[in-house]
């Protein structure tokens, strides 16, 4: 039988066609979603693998070098689609979200040394919709967890009228969003890199 993981396209496409699920429609929105991940996933392995270590079997390059290196290679960027799916899912089986995260900052002080007025140089990672799809994915996750959450207090609360709910309460929707931001700032790269090393 064939297996469909959460990260199938055919599970999304039926949840939009349903509209039992509450999704983001602005692109410039989700690009910044898609852009953090592609880039914290090259950070991490930058940081474990290539910088100025001096450690044995480290690579010495600055960031621009170690971009302009992996650029031409599509493999790489296959294989960090790979580990972003890796620290999701291990983020949606260890953790849970945070319904009352503060706003999430996306981008540190220590991230302007590797900025070029104010610029990122990273390689894209994602081809066609992977990496929307990915952010949906989280996001319904997201959804999942604050109905659970509704749950406590109001037990015969439908998934239909939660749904008509969220609609209507862009602020409960804006939760959902930033306890999703928040599980974003909180995956895991390291750790899956180093999973995908060994496997």
């Amino acid at each position: 039988m064939e297996s469909i993981t959460i990260f199938d396209p055919r599970v999304l496409e039926w949840l939009h066609n349903s509209n039992q699920i509450m999704f983001i429609d602005d692109s410039k929105e989700i690009y910044v979603y898609t852009w953090f991940m592609a880039y914290r996933t090259q950070r991490a392995f930058y940081d474990l693998y290539v910088g100025h270590h001096k450690r044995p079997g480290s690579l010495e390059a600055s960031w621009d070098e170690f971009q302009d290196f992996i650029r031409p290679f599509d493999g790489f960027r296959k294989t960090c689609v790979s580990v972003i799916e890796k620290a999701v899912s291990r983020f949606l089986s260890e953790h849970s979200f945070n319904y009352d995260s503060p706003k999430v900052k996306f981008y540190y002080e220590e991230d302007e040394k590797y900025a070029k007025n104010g610029v990122l140089n990273i390689v894209p990672v994602f081809s066609g919709y992977e990496g929307h799809i990915i952010v949906e994915r989280l996001l319904v996750q997201s959804q999942i967890g604050y109905y659970r959450r509704c749950l406590k207090n109001q037990k015969n609360l439908t998934w239909g009228q939660y749904v008509t709910f969220l609609k209507r309460s862009p602020e409960s929707m804006q939760v959902i969003v930033t306890a999703f931001c928040d599980a974003l700032s909180h995956l895991d790269f390291k750790s899956a890199w180093k999973e995908k090393v060994n496997e």
